[in-house]
């Protein structure tokens, strides 16, 4: 009888099968897996102390970069619209035809070497005149002209109204003109605020090198104080005068000229006009002019008077925005100061003082004609 049947057989086969099954899982386990190489990343060391504050510092240096190149550019006032069709609009196209009129004109080979530029604030001040005159199609460049006060007609009276004619003649004819001379503007609020802000984004540059000579001003005065120096030099040079000198070139930068005229002109006159006024006040309380003798003058023989008296107020005028009102009254001032304090004892003053006033009076006709001019050649330049 034979003990072999075939239900042990299939049994046999099937332990056979698990145990290679299971021989096969244990040598797999038991060889290595290839894995890819892992990435390490070294860790830069941990900053000193110095390392952080130098780092910190080169931070602040290049925003306080950036911030100054921002400062010292040309201020953008988005106001330019540039049409490179001078001989197009010459030909009188029309505006949807303007930026194709260089084309037609010239070869394709060719270029445009000539631009037109329109300000908003003409373009304003033409808007502006069409208004108050429906049926005009064209601007004439009186219309565009700065406000003119011309003589207004009064009538004529007899009798008592005669003792009001002086009145209404410097009311009519006087102070309008006077108005004009000191504060030229247009009669549009908005025409006049746009032509500011064109002007001073061709102003800035100037404005800035003029504060450089206010601060140089300063630093040449208080290196060279007339020995001996007395406490009143001590304060005005190295007190006061630095308020008044340094920040001119951060209120330039900053556009404070065309953003706060009121306060940067009450500003500028003081820094102008406080060296002449010195001068006088030093030379009466010392007794070069007076009895006081409160210091010693020492080796001052105040010939730089009138260098601060012309120069500053030149570079005042001309470079840093200085208006023709305030420059009048700083010189007002000081020739009130100069014939009360010092002609009364120093008599050479006299001819001084009058070439001062003589220089004024020129100076200031001559920056209202420039004023003028460069407007006019404004308007020529760009008008259509």
């Amino acid at each position: 009888m034979s003990f072999w049947s075939p239900s042990a057989s299939s049994k046999w086969a099937e332990d056979v099968a698990m145990a290679s099954v299971n021989d096969r899982k244990a040598s797999a386990k038991s060889r290595p897996v290839d894995l890819p190489v892992p990435i390490t990343q070294t860790q830069p060391p941990p900053k000193t102390l110095p390392g952080r504050v130098i780092s910190s510092i080169k931070s602040l240096c290049s925003q306080l970069n950036s911030g100054v190149r921002e400062r010292l550019a040309t201020p953008s006032t988005g106001n330019f619209v540039v049409h490179e069709n001078l001989r197009g609009r010459a030909l009188g196209l029309k505006e949807d035809d303007d930026l194709e009129a260089p084309k037609r004109l010239q070869g394709d080979d060719e270029e445009v070497d000539e631009v037109v530029v329109d300000l908003l604030w003409m373009n304003s001040a033409k808007a502006s005149s069409a208004s108050d005159d429906g049926d005009s199609t064209s601007t004439s460049h009186s219309e565009l002209q700065r406000e003119l006060f011309t003589p207004a007609s009064y009538p004529r009276q007899s009798g008592f109204g005669v003792l009001r004619m002086p009145w209404l003649f410097s009311r009519a004819v006087v102070w309008p003109l006077v108005k004009q001379f000191f504060d030229s503007r247009f009669k549009d609020r908005d025409v006049e605020m746009e032509y500011r802000k064109e002007d001073w984004v061709h102003s800035k540059r100037l404005a800035l090198w003029a504060s450089i000579f206010f601060i140089l001003n300063w630093i040449f005065g208080a290196i060279f104080i007339p020995a001996p120096a007395v406490l009143a030099d001590k304060i005005y040079y190295y007190a006061f005068e630095p308020i008044f000198s340094l920040p001119l070139f951060l209120m330039c930068a900053y556009d404070w000229p065309r953003d706060h005229s009121n306060y940067y002109q009450v500003y500028l006159t003081i820094a102008t006009w406080t060296w002449s006024y010195y001068q006088v006040l030093f030379g009466f309380l010392c007794g070069y002019s007076g009895d006081n003798n409160l210091f010693t003058c020492g080796s001052k023989d105040f010939l730089s008077t009138f260098y601060y008296t012309t120069a500053l107020q030149t570079i005042a005028l001309f470079g840093t925005g200085l208006k023709r009102l305030p420059t009048l009254v700083g010189g007002t001032v000081f020739l009130v100061l100069s014939a009360v304090l010092i002609i009364p004892k120093r008599d050479a003053w006299a001819r001084n003082v009058i070439n001062f006033a003589l220089f004024q009076i020129f100076i200031l006709y001559v920056h209202y004609r420039r004023e003028q001019a460069g407007f006019v050649h404004s308007l020529n330049n760009h008008s259509v």
